[in-house]
């Protein structure tokens, strides 16, 4: 038996990517998980990664970003952690909120995302992953762990 069918495990680590009271959103694309729905930018962490190091790493591939390990203060800004019963098992999912107002967004996966763009918190989309949607409104009202069912 593995560890991974007895423990909940990493699922993602996303960004909460603000700028101008707006937050960062794609629109995910030729994928069976919310394709066609918005969601944060999310990414898996490789091998013995850190959350932080998978952030730098993904969102300089995906985004074409840099985001330099100071920017999450210190110490580290945990937003949430959050456990989620699906068809995968148990996750936590980790959310750290940037501001992203240096930075100049790339969609570098046109595959995989058809829209990056951002929303103001009060009018998210209508095709937000309700999940995301809970999300944002918790951290919104400075809530750090948040538990829900999908």
């Amino acid at each position: 038996m593995s560890l991974r069918q007895n423990f909940p495990y990493i699922g993602a680590i996303y960004l909460l990517g603000m700028r101008d009271e707006k937050i960062l959103l794609l629109k995910r694309a030729n994928t069976s998980y919310y394709a066609g729905r918005y969601s944060l930018p999310a990414w898996h962490m490789d091998g013995h990664e850190l959350p932080t190091e998978a952030m730098i790493r993904e969102a300089y591939e995906e985004l074409g970003i840099t985001i330099r390990p100071e920017c999450f203060g210190e110490p580290l800004t945990l937003f949430r952690m959050a456990m989620h019963n699906n068809g995968n098992g148990e996750r936590f999912e980790f959310f750290f909120p940037l501001t992203t107002r240096e930075w100049e967004i790339v969609n570098n996966e046109p595959d995989k995302c058809s829209d990056l763009s951002r929303f103001p918190l009060d009018a998210l989309p209508d095709e937000t992953i309700p999940y995301i949607r809970e999300v944002i409104d918790a951290w919104q009202s400075g809530k750090k762990f948040l538990e829900i069912r999908e």
